[in-house]
């Protein structure tokens, strides 16, 4: 994997625990009452869930590009790279 997409998943997770700290107060307790703390809670879930989902999609579509190209390489022609000059025959 990629620095930089580590770098977005690590930014991510960063976000999510950020947010969610900011649910509590400095003493530990809830800022919300149940129901919506758990509202909250559900939405910074989702939104670091779909963080994840673009990452992921971007994940997917590196290896999909790279099977591609191992694929191109893997049924290459070899004679193609040769150079004509290279050939005196």
């Amino acid at each position: 994997m990629t620095e930089q997409l580590r770098g977005r998943i690590d930014a991510a997770a960063t976000a999510f625990e950020e947010k969610r700290a900011n649910l509590f107060r400095a003493d530990g307790s809830r800022l919300f009452a149940d129901e919506a703390h758990k509202e909250h809670e559900s939405a910074l879930r989702r939104e670091f869930h779909s963080d994840l989902d673009h990452i992921s999609g971007d994940i997917e579509r590196r290896i999909e590009t790279a099977e591609q190209e191992s694929h191109r390489l893997a049924h290459a022609d070899p004679s193609g790279s040769l150079s004509r000059g290279a050939c005196t025959g």
